[in-house]
């Protein structure tokens, strides 16, 4: 036998296949390679690789911990010495999968291969598989209406099978159902959605990767949902470095939020198509990717400002007549703040050169109060109020994305403030004006309240 297996002790109880195999395999973190397979038993980890000289790197290394608990690692006591060669790393080789995956592994795996053969007939209504008891209606509909997304258009009808785990959807337009069904598996809300045509065999996934070549792409920032028991901090990190498994490569920055995401910085990707678009899962649980969009610079508010230094006798009748004094132009409305602060916003541009100068060269402001003026960005977040506390972020976003259901656009993120109040960040400012307009916001069988989103005010 070659001396490719290790004996590891020493790992925290209930530690899986897959934990152990993200960080052998990871070069950096243990000296590791392609591990072959891995078999516990009784609180031992037999580990065989790919190569000898993988699992004498391990071996030599000093140091291994994993969640905290410091590994004992030695060659299997019934391994040979071989004086084989070191052999040139297989860095750009196809990973090979290790025996005994989960059974949740497996099915996914399962599911991911493709046929070539076409649908025969073009239909309008798909079937979708994987919705759990507790999936929201809404949150289907949205998904699959929002073009960017999913690829999907406009609803006629959703017939929902709790009892099955599946729905039926009719869309307007039958290359609408088709794009769909192309772009299967579907990632919302960490479930992973297989789609198929109802009266057809499922229309697999597009072997996009037969026809890319592995390529080396610089930094990026992606952000990473539904980190949840059992995913751990360490297997998130040691699945985003093995780039055979999830298209990453190195890692400069991670940061974990409380809310179950992650946001992570790669000195370089190895393959930049398959970290984006593959379906990803840890642990036997699926966890979505996407890309962090681009931090664009705001302009400032061309009718709106920031007032500083109020005291409690300053009424917004009073702050509205002094602004409209020095600057000529009249003031719509004055929305006090919690912080001693207010917004102003005016009828028209004011010239906010001469309003400063004249407001801050007046040390006897009202009331006493010698105020400081400052500009504003243009406000591109709403509040949302009246949320139903089991609508999930997804659901939120895609309705905001809606223009025909909202009067919303493109929203980048969506921050959950309490059970029943977000925060939803547009791309583009227009598109606060265009929600507030609408009257009425409905939402999971809940009206909701909206308004600008200024967080200095609060």
């Amino acid at each position: 036998m070659d001396k490719k297996q290790i004996l590891v002790t020493g790992f925290p109880n209930g530690t899986g296949k897959a934990q152990l195999m993200i960080y052998f395999q990871s070069e950096r973190d243990s000296g590791g390679g392609d591990v072959e397979k891995i078999e516990i038993h009784r609180g031992r980890a037999y580990i065989t690789f790919d190569e000898a000289r993988a699992a004498r790197r391990v071996v030599r290394r000093s140091n291994h911990s994993l969640q905290n608990c410091q590994l004992q690692v030695k060659f299997h006591p019934d391994s040979e010495d071989e004086d084989n060669e070191y052999e040139q790393e297989r860095h750009n080789g196809q990973f090979e999968e290790y025996k005994d995956l989960p059974a949740s592994q497996q099915f996914e795996r399962e599911q991911q291969g493709h046929t070539n053969e076409p649908p025969v007939l073009k239909h309008s209504t798909v079937q979708v598989k994987g919705v759990l008891p507790d999936t929201s209606r809404d949150l289907l509909v949205f998904y699959f209406e929002n073009t960017r997304r999913s690829k999907g258009g406009s609803v006629s009808s959703i017939d929902m099978k709790p009892d099955l785990q599946i729905c039926l959807i009719t869309f307007k337009n039958s290359e609408d159902a088709q794009r769909i069904v192309d772009n299967s598996p579907h990632i919302v809300s960490g479930l992973r959605l297989d789609v198929s045509f109802v009266e057809e065999r499922e229309d697999e996934l597009a072997n996009n990767y037969e026809n890319n070549n592995t390529m080396s792409d610089g930094s990026i920032t992606i952000i990473v949902s539904g980190i949840s028991s059992p995913i751990t901090n360490d297997s998130v990190r040691y699945y985003f470095e093995n780039s055979r498994r999830s298209g990453g490569g190195a890692i400069s920055d991670i940061f974990f939020a409380e809310d179950g995401d992650a946001r992570i910085t790669f000195h370089e990707v190895k393959d930049l198509q398959k970290l984006l678009h593959q379906s990803h899962s840890i642990n036997g649980k699926v966890i979505s990717v996407k890309k962090e969009p681009l931090k664009k610079k705001v302009p400032l508010d061309p009718i709106r400002v920031q007032v500083r230094g109020l005291n409690e006798k300053i009424t917004e009748d009073c702050l509205l007549s002094y602004l409209e004094k020095y600057s000529g132009v009249e003031v719509k409305e004055v929305i006090k703040g919690c912080n001693n602060n207010a917004v102003a916003i005016f009828e028209a541009e004011p010239d906010f050169e001469s309003l400063f100068s004249k407001v801050h060269g007046n040390n006897k402001g009202p009331e006493g109060s010698k105020l400081r003026l400052e500009r504003i960005p243009v406000c591109s977040s709403i509040l949302v109020d009246g949320l139903n506390e089991n609508t999930c972020k997804d659901t939120i976003q895609l309705y905001f994305e809606s223009n025909r259901r909202s009067g919303g656009d493109i929203v980048s993120h969506v921050e959950r403030i309490t059970k029943s109040s977000a925060v939803v960040h547009f791309e583009k400012a227009s598109a606060v004006q265009s929600v507030i307009g609408k009257v009425v916001h409905k939402l999971d069988d809940k009206n909701l309240e909206v308004r600008s989103y200024l967080p200095f005010l609060d």
